[in-house]
């Protein structure tokens, strides 16, 4: 094994020790083929001492220089004999509707490097982020609205992922290939300045170190690292939070009792919020709209905040609710008729069972209920609907709570038109009787739902 630079191998071996995987069996490592990718492969290969995998990700934004920059890292790899996986995507034509094609590359990316990465057996992928990266974040999430948490620049680890070159310059990283004589790729896009990070990187930086301050860059990574400790205390509070105030709601991405969350400061109410979006793979929400977000909730007990694009916050009396777009505009009137026999059916992807029995004694509780079913001489028709669809008037004789913005999925079982019961979301054992001297009933139908899930 090669000798490495005594000062960075020092540096590579602190980042594993404090990032967690200096002692893993493999690691599969992220090389674009550019000078930063190349110096990590070249520090993992001669520095560390297991099994490294190598990632390409084609992502088909420069048509043949994409290509060729593929060819390039699997030939190196090739001479190396180190294993290479090379991973097609089509970014320009995977991009979500909203997102922009720096976005989009970022988001499949790294989905493409998770997914490799667990079928090679990696538990850990390592990217070539380095200080410049890290300073030209921070100015980007500045100039975005962010708070303390994306001031704090890149982090570390984020789940799989790792960052070993994090505290080492880019002019560090091509002074060692240059040393070792390994060669790179140019990604032409970096000098194009239709891309925020590049104008930061060209016209930004340049310009605060020749006008401002010549030492900007230490200076910002100085105040990072205070950052970070911020966000350690904002990352361990938010998690804190949002497991005491999580609310069990079916059908939801995710549920807060908005009563505890009222109760916060301000502060905590930002953290909690931005802590929950990160948990749903949000994009994270501008210091300014979180604040807006925070005071709509003193305002008003029932409003829609549109997060991104696809996904909806919803007040409703006791919750706050996460729910898709799709799932808000989707208005069910379709009815499902119980044969007065036996039979099964599906409510929004949950189990409805029945089966009519001549005797038994009518109830209705959590998910079961015996609902009377009347008089032979007379007509019985028993449906299911959704609540949106029946009266306000009617909604009590279900006896339950619901959220406005998830009533569309909500059954109600009627008797001839007239709602009798629906499954509980809240106390799902709280059972109460029909009153026997007011039924007159030829049997019951038996009916029993399946326990609603979360998303």
């Amino acid at each position: 094994m090669r000798r490495c630079s005594e000062k960075l191998g020092k540096t590579l071996h602190r980042a594993g020790v404090r990032q967690g995987w200096w002692d893993a069996k493999r690691i599969a490592v992220a090389v674009s083929g550019g000078s930063d990718s190349m110096a990590l492969l070249w520090l993992m290969l001669n520095c560390w001492p297991n099994d490294i995998s190598v990632i390409h990700v084609e992502h088909g934004i420069r048509g043949d220089s994409s290509k060729a920059d593929a060819c390039f890292v699997k030939e190196h790899c090739e001479k190396l004999d180190i294993p290479c996986c090379v991973v097609s995507r089509n970014v320009p034509g995977e991009a979500m509707k909203g997102e922009s094609l720096e976005q989009a590359a970022r988001r499949i990316r790294h989905e493409a490097l998770a997914s490799k990465a667990e079928e090679i057996g990696s538990d850990f992928v390592a990217l070539a982020h380095n200080s410049d990266d890290t300073v030209e974040t921070f100015f980007l999430n500045l100039a975005r609205g962010s708070g303390a948490y994306g001031l704090a620049g890149i982090p570390e680890v984020r789940d799989r992922f790792v960052r070993p070159v994090l505290e080492i310059s880019r002019d560090e990283l091509r002074e060692l290939l240059k040393e070792v004589g390994w060669s790179w790729v140019e990604d032409e896009s970096n000098q194009e300045d239709i891309y925020l990070r590049n104008r930061i990187r060209h016209e930004v930086l340049p310009l605060l170190e020749k006008r401002i301050n010549s030492g900007v860059r230490r200076h910002v990574l100085s105040l990072i690292e205070e950052m970070s400790d911020l966000r350690r205390e904002e990352e361990r509070t938010a998690s804190d939070l949002s497991r005491s105030l999580f609310s069990f709601m079916p059908w939801s991405l995710y549920s807060l009792d908005r009563s505890g969350v009222m109760d916060l400061s301000k502060g905590h109410r930002i953290w909690l919020f931005r802590h929950v979006g990160r948990e749903l793979g949000l994009r994270t929400l501008s210091r300014h709209r979180t604040e807006i977000l925070s005071d709509l909730l003193e305002r008003s007990s029932r409003w829609r905040f549109q997060w991104s694009e696809d996904v909806e916050l919803c007040c409703c009396k006791d919750h706050l609710i996460w729910l898709t777009r799709e799932s808000l505009e989707e208005r069910s009137s379709e009815t499902i008729v119980l044969s007065l026999t036996r039979g099964e059916s599906e409510w929004f992807g949950e189990e409805i069972s029945w089966s009519c029995l001549e005797e038994g004694i009518p109830f209705r509780e959590g998910l079961v209920a015996n609902v009377p079913v009347l008089p032979k001489d007379g007509e019985c028709l028993i449906d299911v609907v959704p609540l949106s669809s029946i009266k306000n008037k009617e909604k009590k004789a279900v006896r339950g709570s619901f959220p406005w913005c998830i009533e569309n999925k909500i059954p109600v079982v009627r008797i001839n038109g007239i709602p009798y019961w629906s499954p509980r979301i809240g106390n799902w054992f709280g059972r109460w009787v029909f009153p026997l001297d007011s039924v007159k009933c030829d049997g019951v139908c038996s009916i029993r739902f399946t326990h609603p899930r979360q998303g």
